[in-house]
């Protein structure tokens, strides 16, 4: 039995009626445990109606719907003070799981399934928080024995966490558990706690999982495995690195899970945007986007923790024409002009990312990068912004090798200060205030 807080948990679980097969059962299918005052929680495994499945083994089709339920047991010690419950659905590094979808509920007795009260932001099921959060999802009295039941459709191969807490704030109790399914890419699953995994005394064995299926299984602790050659290289989401195409991972100490990067497109955000508080500044915008061999975007996953990173190249379109030979190609630009004398060169920070004005949300893959203080001679001088994503590949010995991939559509931002705020006043000045628009009105009056 394990105790948090003076209260003691357990679980079970199981899958739905149309792709469980049985392979064998132990008592009724749950796992319980009480804590001395008799409170406990039990998570069991039913089918689409509710039944319980008294298994922890059986058939899944991956994004099908897999059924559990949830039952408390308060005892009057904890029975009239309130209870905040919560789910957490995590990959098998305890983050959270962007392969478990459509998480649904409904409490004993409702026919139709919701996920409306569970909502913690925008982006963030109060269910699918980390696992740091203890924010009370809902709070009920006078428990008793109460049920929840619950499906989740799980997407890809592999291990998957159910983690489930109640906590009661009054009394100062928690209660908490976790289930691990390993899901096998043959449609089997198998479902085993921490404390039956920690009983194993076989040499551990490791699998390689490419866009969430096993690529390479059964790899001895120490072994190799050679990856292979597919786009830009593959992602690995637990470090963040890169690998290169056919790279070979040595001394495997732990299973692998990684993304295959199969495009990085780069592209510049057409025209520019300026300043309008008399600060002569100007900027362009870069885009990114990532998708893996299945077409799957990844940008968000890949660009926030850095293992793609956006860059900006800006100089004077005079300097794009005489010095740079028409060129912004970002490693060309590096060698005509290393000590940048005629160009600025920006590389986004990855904790810097503009947000979605409706949901507040980060933009990962979209960034802006420009030049403030701009002489007044040059209020009228146009200038190009060249977009490119930096590739900074992983190697064992300590060493890295940066690629650039660069935009084609560099043309499209040719613009001075002036050009700009010439375009805002044909356009009506959309969304100015009086003092931004007498700004406007001088630069559309300096002549070319």
């Amino acid at each position: 039995m394990k105790k948090v807080l003076g209260i003691v948990l357990t679980l079970a679980l199981i899958v739905s009626s149309f792709s469980v097969a049985i392979f064998g059962a132990n008592n009724d299918g749950m796992y319980e445990d009480d804590d001395n005052n008799g409170s406990s929680i039990a998570f069991y495994l039913t089918d689409s109606n509710g039944n319980n499945i008294n298994s922890t083994t059986g058939t899944y089709t991956l994004g099908q719907d897999f059924y559990f339920k949830i039952n408390v047991y308060a005892t009057s010690e904890i029975k009239n003070n309130s209870l905040a419950r919560k789910i957490n659905i995590m990959d098998d590094y305890g983050e959270y799981d962007n392969n478990a979808t459509n998480l649904m509920y409904k409490e004993s007795g409702q026919t139709s399934w919701s996920n409306d009260d569970y909502y913690q932001s925008q982006n963030c099921y109060k269910f699918r928080g980390t696992k740091e959060d203890t924010y009370p999802l809902k709070q009920y009295t006078s428990l008793g024995n109460h049920t929840t039941y619950f499906k989740v459709k799980f997407n890809t191969a592999g291990k998957h966490i159910i983690e489930y807490s109640a906590t009661c704030f009054e009394k100062n109790y928690r209660l908490i558990s976790r289930k691990y399914i390993d899901i096998s890419n043959n449609g089997t699953f198998k479902i085993s706690s921490k404390e039956e995994q920690e009983q194993t005394t076989e040499k551990p064995t490791y699998t390689v999982y490419i866009d969430g299926v096993p690529f390479k299984s059964d790899i001895k602790e120490g072994g190799k495995c050679d990856l292979p050659g597919s786009g830009r290289g593959f992602y690995d989401r637990n470090t963040h690195d890169m690998f290169v195409s056919h790279f070979q991972l040595s001394n495997i100490q732990r299973n692998y899970n990684l993304y295959s990067v199969d495009q990085v497109n780069v592209s510049c955000a057409s025209g520019a945007n300026i300043r309008a508080d008399g600060k002569h500044g100007i900027r362009f915008g870069s885009m990114v986007n990532v998708k893996n061999k299945n077409g799957t975007d990844i940008t968000s996953e890949v660009l926030k923790n850095g293992g793609i990173q956006i860059g900006t190249t800006i100089t004077m379109y005079d300097f794009y024409l005489s010095i740079f030979d028409e060129n912004l190609n970002k490693v060309d630009v590096d060698r005509e002009d290393p000590d940048c004398i005629y160009h600025f060169d920006v590389l986004n920070p990855m904790d810097d990312w503009p947000t979605n004005a409706t949901t507040g949300l980060p933009r990962y893959g979209l960034c802006y990068a420009g030049v403030v203080n701009v002489r007044q001679s040059n209020l009228t001088r146009q200038f190009i912004a060249s977009a490119y994503a930096k590739i900074e590949y992983q190697y064992y010995n300590n060493t890295t090798i940066d690629e650039y991939v660069n935009a084609e559509n560099q043309l499209d931002t040719v613009r001075s200060i002036c050009d700009v705020a010439r375009r805002m006043k044909a356009a009506g000045y959309p969304g100015c205030t009086p003092a931004q628009i007498e700004v406007l009105e001088y630069y559309c009056s300096i002549p070319d």
